[in-house]
């Protein structure tokens, strides 16, 4: 072999030598951008319109202060949505109102709920719409004696409520009486409390999973400090309620986890996300499971994603993306204007819309979100003037998802 001949095989080799080294170096490159693009996946949301359900101060009672919203979608495809209205939060005469979505206009509000059907002088607070795989649409909500006041002392005392459940077999046009989910010695307060803000979901197995707090058990003894996450049941459809798990109080004394809601991990992996009613807006309470709920990791504090202390909308999209609406902390006032978030792992979090404008005088607060069949993300909030608590009206704005 000659000089030449050997001077351009050693050329030959180091040139074959440095493709694949480049090859290999492209491929990394390829996927650390996947990687990248996949942990900054962002949809590509718009708001496609947005309407009050009903006209505000108007004679109907439930136009009256009403507050904490909720939204579902029937197995037949009707839209309906519930709140509390009436004298004010935690008075007498505060009933379950609803509306159903029919051909782009809302119904009339009619009472669905009156916690008269329970006892004297009742009251009805958060309500949680949920319609199962199959069966009838739910309706829970929470229900008891309404505050009061003692002779000669100033002082408004509570008095713990629990959750009852209705039924209707007729995409929410009738509903059946209430029952009561059930007792629970172990729980503080002796009572299951249902859902507080956020939906239930149905496991692969049919168990129904009710995300819950027992901040509703502690307002007579008033020991917020006792504040956790805890988790209700049913196997059968609805029908029978236990107590699953409960969460430790939290050692964190800066934490008050309260309202949890679900976001769905895959592969038997579930996180909640809550409202803090602590005083430090550091992020907000998350527990995971990975054994489809039957236990909880310890509350800690998500940094990742602070918010005022105002109620919170986890939910986990047909496609596998998370979204949480928020009051961000500390983009704007407390009750302020309302952001959608994203995400792929339900951690790492990235804004995605924003609802309701500040700069139109209105405040956002206490979403409820659903997905609809059409894919699209349906929104119910309170919506109301700034410094005028919550007299106003319940805002529904439809987001396109694509």
């Amino acid at each position: 072999m000659t000089i030449g001949e050997t001077v351009n095989r050693k050329f030959t080799q180091i040139w074959e030598t440095m493709q694949k080294q480049k090859l290999r170096f492209q491929i990394i490159a390829v996927f650390a951008f996947l990687v990248l693009a996949f942990n900054t996946y962002a949809l590509n949301l718009s708001i496609e319109s947005q309407q009050d359900i009903f006209k505000p101060y108007s004679a109907n009672d439930g136009t009256k202060l009403p507050h904490a919203s909720t939204i579902a979608q029937t197995t037949a495809g009707v839209i309906v949505a519930a709140w509390w209205a009436g004298a004010g939060e935690r008075q007498g005469g505060t009933d379950i109102w609803m509306s159903r979505y029919i051909n782009g206009k809302w119904t009339i509000p009619h009472r669905v709920f009156d916690g008269e059907e329970v006892g004297n002088n009742y009251t009805c607070e958060n309500v949680m719409l949920f319609q199962p795989k199959n069966g009838p649409l739910m309706l829970f909500t929470l229900v008891g004696p309404a505050a009061y006041k003692k002779p000669g002392d100033n002082t408004t005392y509570y008095c713990n409520l629990r959750s009852y459940l209705k039924k209707s077999y007729d995409d929410g046009q009738t509903w059946s009486t209430p029952v009561a989910l059930g007792k629970a010695p172990s729980l503080v307060g002796g009572n299951l409390i249902g859902p507080t803000k956020n939906s239930p979901v149905q496991l692969a197995d049919g168990t129904i999973l009710i995300p819950s707090s027992n901040e509703y058990g502690l307002l007579e003894s008033r020991e917020w400090h006792r504040f956790t996450f805890h988790f209700e049941k049913s196997t059968d459809g609805g029908n029978t309620w236990s107590l699953g798990y409960v969460c430790p109080i939290p050692a964190n004394t800066e934490m008050l986890p309260i309202q949890p809601g679900f976001l769905r991990l895959g592969g038997g992996n579930l996180r909640v996300l809550g409202r803090n009613q602590g005083n430090v807006r550091n992020g907000t309470p998350t527990s995971t499971s990975s054994n489809n709920g039957q236990t909880w990791s310890g509350i800690t504090l998500m940094t990742l994603l602070k918010h005022h202390k105002t109620a919170i909308c986890p939910l986990t999209l047909s496609d596998g993306t998370h979204i949480c609406i928020v009051n961000r902390y500390p983009n704007n006032t407390e009750r302020g204007t309302l952001d959608l978030m994203t995400s792929t792992n339900g951690t790492d979090w990235s804004f995605g819309i924003n609802i309701n404008p500040e700069s139109d005088g209105y405040e956002g607060h206490y979403p409820q979100a659903v997905q609809t069949s059409d894919g699209k993300l349906h929104v119910v909030y309170t919506y109301n003037i700034k410094n005028e608590g919550t007299t106003g009206r319940i805002r529904h704005a439809i987001i396109k998802l694509e």
